[in-house]
């Protein structure tokens, strides 16, 4: 019988009534702590694997490691929700485009009827428009036309009726700095729900350098009258084989660096390959800008060298306003694989491979014999081969000073292949690998410049040229002479990757120092003064101590990354790895690491998406 269903209020049932009370409460208390104590042990699994610092979820762009010169983010859509669309991405309008600029058909020139005709009626994504004035003396009328005086079919506002009343995007292209301020009121009294680009050339380029519109009064009136846009900005030029100029690319980078909006560069597609590197320095400064190539019936492109532009950049950063025959040609060149794979050497390996994520470039490490070689480039799951460069007896009295040779420590007698027959065979190969050489003196890599001199033509896959040239953590070690790297490099074969690195030491035992602040801005003052893009290597084991200071150095441009390496004397845990991992974008951070440390870092990196993946 239960102890509380007698009437019996004695002292004796008063004393065991307490017991049992006392009694279980006790129990329920237990309870409740081990309860607790199972939630508190939940509670921080959760925590670790949603915090911001170890999900695979990258910072926002607000974080260290984001470039602070340049607006890499648009936040209109954020601001001025009714406004999302008239500013929004492209690819967000037309997801059928699947993030591919070869499916946003553009119709260029849509000025008369018949051409505005065709392009409402036609396949094209985006109507583009000539902007000029029709004036009297009394009035000044916006009006569809390349140039003053021509045949008018349509003022501005006529034409945007036309293109609202379908689902086209719009690009206006402004003419004349007077008819500004007239086509932002027109947009912004009218109910867009498309895409809009204004367009202007703001910059004078090669043989056209005075005929441009202001861009200090565009932007302002920009922004004043209908932020809501994205810009095409574009440079003057003519038919002229001359080629850009650096200071054409740094007035151009100026403007935008003040621009909060979108911005496509715009250019006639028959001059922008003979100054490639200089365009690809100007798309590489924000992940946000895009690049529009564009000819007409008057000035023609080759398909070449539109098959050119699509092999160097993400698809989705690249627009193609030609020509209907010009497109046309273009995609069947695309499906029959017409032109050979052509790639500049310096260009971003992810564009290369096609690839999102940089952790996902395979490498094969000190590639530097026959067999090595041989077995590496009929490996489908390699993508990059590393492979050491010295000069011919390096180490001894015989040196070579005009040799150099595939070999990785000293003395460089016994080698199986010269840089030369190395690259003959890379090239042989046929295969899409990409190649980073390490030289290991100033001499290996003077003399390597000129053999890769030879190769220049030949060379349609990403090039990477590393020297330890600062002194790094734990190190008494002599690095090779910086100034004479980078002064070899930007004379002799600048259209490379450089990969500057730091010579360090592991310590087995005691402590080992960290890659310091001080350390890495001596590397961004050598890099800064360059344009290539740069990546710099950083020993494993040492890595997860200096997060900050690589974030600060990365935020330092938007064209430095970081490559991992490891040694088999060192040692490094997943968790380490996974945790400097999570501390960039995933397209910043490359790891040449052993293929059982990378298959255990995957590893950690898939189960903790899963993890984060049923908390949010």
């Amino acid at each position: 019988m239960d102890d509380f269903s007698s009437d019996d209020t004695g002292p004796k049932t008063k004393t065991r009534r307490s017991a049992v009370l006392i009694k279980r409460t006790l129990a329920v208390l237990a309870l409740l702590a081990c309860l607790g104590f199972i939630t508190a042990i939940l509670y921080a699994i959760i925590d670790f694997y949603t915090s911001s610092s170890n999900v695979t979820t990258k910072p926002t762009k607000t974080e260290p490691w984001t470039p602070t010169v340049i607006a890499t983010e648009f936040s209109t859509m954020v601001m001025y929700p009714d406004k999302n669309l008239t500013a929004s991405d492209i690819f967000q309008y037309y997801p059928s485009a699947n993030k591919d600029g070869l499916n946003i058909a553009f119709y260029h020139a849509a000025n008369t009827k018949d051409d505005l005709q065709a392009a409402l009626t036609g396949s094209a994504k985006v109507v583009e428009g000539d902007v000029s004035l029709k004036t009297s003396r009394s009035s000044a009328i916006p009006v569809m036309g390349a140039l003053p005086g021509t045949d008018i079919n349509y003022s501005l506002n006529e034409w945007l009726d036309a293109v609202i009343e379908t689902n086209k995007a719009i690009k206006l292209d402004i003419k004349i700095d007077e008819a500004v301020s007239d086509v932002l009121e027109s947009i912004k009294s009218r109910a867009l729900h498309q895409p809009v680009w204004i367009s202007a050339d703001v910059v004078g380029g090669p043989g056209a350098e005075n005929s441009h519109l202001d861009a200090e009064s565009l932007i302002s009136y920009v922004n004043e009258i209908y932020p809501y846009v994205s810009l095409s900005l574009g440079w003057t030029t003519d038919s002229s084989s001359s080629k850009f100029t650096w200071e054409m690319m740094n007035k151009m980078l100026a403007i935008a660096e003040k621009v909060s909006q979108k911005i496509t560069f715009t250019c006639l597609a028959s001059v922008v390959r003979a100054s490639w590197p200089k365009f690809l320095w100007l798309l590489e400064q924000s992940d946000s800008f895009s690049f529009t190539v564009w000819s007409n019936h008057n000035v023609s492109v080759d398909v070449e060298d539109l098959v050119y532009f699509r092999d160097n950049l993400a698809f989705s950063r690249v627009f193609y306003e030609v020509t209907e025959m010009e497109m046309d040609n273009f995609r069947k060149a695309i499906e029959t694989g017409t032109f050979p794979k052509m790639f500049y050497s310096g260009g971003n390996v992810l564009d290369y491979f096609r690839i999102p994520n940089a952790i996902d470039v395979t490498w094969a490490h000190r590639v530097n014999g026959l067999n090595d070689l041989t077995t590496s480039l009929t490996d489908d799951s390699i993508l990059m081969l590393e492979a050491d460069v010295r000069l011919y007896g390096e180490g001894t009295e015989k040196l070579n000073e005009s040799l150099p040779v595939m070999s990785h420590d000293p003395p460089a007698i016994n080698y199986e292949l010269t840089l030369r027959e190395w690259l003959e065979k890379v090239i042989e190969g046929g295969k899409i690998k990409g190649i980073k050489l390490d030289f290991k003196s100033i001499g290996a890599a003077n003399a390597s410049l000129y053999v890769l001199q030879d190769f220049k033509d030949s060379l349609p896959f990403p090039v990477w040229l590393n020297a330890d040239v600062l002194r790094g953590p734990n190190s008494v070690t002599t690095p090779v002479n910086a100034t004479a790297f980078l002064e070899i490099v930007q004379t002799m074969f600048p259209d490379v990757t450089i990969s500057p690195g730091w010579t360090t030491t592991y310590r087995r035992v005691g402590e080992n120092e960290p890659y310091s602040q001080e350390m890495v801005e001596e590397m961004h003052a050598l890099c800064s003064t360059t344009r290539q893009a740069f990546t710099f290597p950083v020993r494993a084991s040492l890595a997860k101590p200096s997060i900050k200071e690589f974030q600060w150095l990365l935020s330092q441009s938007n064209r430095y990354t970081l490559t991992i390496w490891h040694s088999t004397s060192e040692e490094t845990t997943t968790e380490d790895l996974l945790e400097f991992y999570n501390s960039f974008p995933s397209h910043k951070v490359y790891f040449d690491i052993p293929d059982d440390m990378m298959k255990n870092l995957k590893t950690a990196i898939n189960n903790q998406e899963k993890i984060a993946g049923l908390f949010h």
